[in-house]
């Protein structure tokens, strides 16, 4: 029996022995699946805040416009969202006749910097809210696949 284990053969019915050395380490595997899994849900949560951010950026008022007065009918701006689908709203009253071209050009500059500042929102807004869902889904995919993957090994050994 000596001469086998000199050999490195196991013999029959024998336990093999660890296949690590006891002298080297393994990898932490627990703790790498809960640093992973916390990643995964951080860039869910990342992503569902992205979505919060550009949801209240879309329903905030306008900055008022540098010519004066508020991008909105009242005495305050109205919110980017309706100000880009009902630019018929924004404060800028009566259209000046055109024989008026001072009034016209002031006119022209305050609907022109509200109508451009609520596109410029809507745009940044826009762009936010597909890379904040494309985070989140990710996050979320990965979750629910780490999910999977780790319930398979434990219905297998069954």
């Amino acid at each position: 029996m000596r001469a086998t284990e000199d050999a490195g053969v196991t013999p029959p019915g024998a336990h093999p022995g660890p296949i690590i050395a006891s002298n080297e380490r393994g990898a932490p595997v627990h703790e790498t699946q809960a640093r992973h899994s916390g990643i995964k849900f951080a860039l869910v949560f990342l992503g569902l805040f992205g979505a919060a951010f550009a949801i209240t950026g879309l329903l905030v008022a306008l900055p008022p416009p540098a010519v004066g007065g508020t991008c909105g009918p009242g005495r305050s701006s109205e919110s980017a969202l309706v100000a880009f689908f009902d630019p018929v709203t924004i404060g800028a009253e009566q259209e000046p006749p055109a024989t008026d071209t001072a009034g016209r050009a002031d006119w022209l500059a305050f609907v022109g910097e509200c109508q451009s500042s609520a596109d410029s929102r809507v745009l940044a807004v826009f762009a936010i809210l597909v890379l904040s869902a494309a985070v989140a889904l990710a996050g979320s995919a990965l979750v629910l696949t780490g999910r999977r993957r780790s319930s398979a090994p434990a219905a297998l050994a069954v």
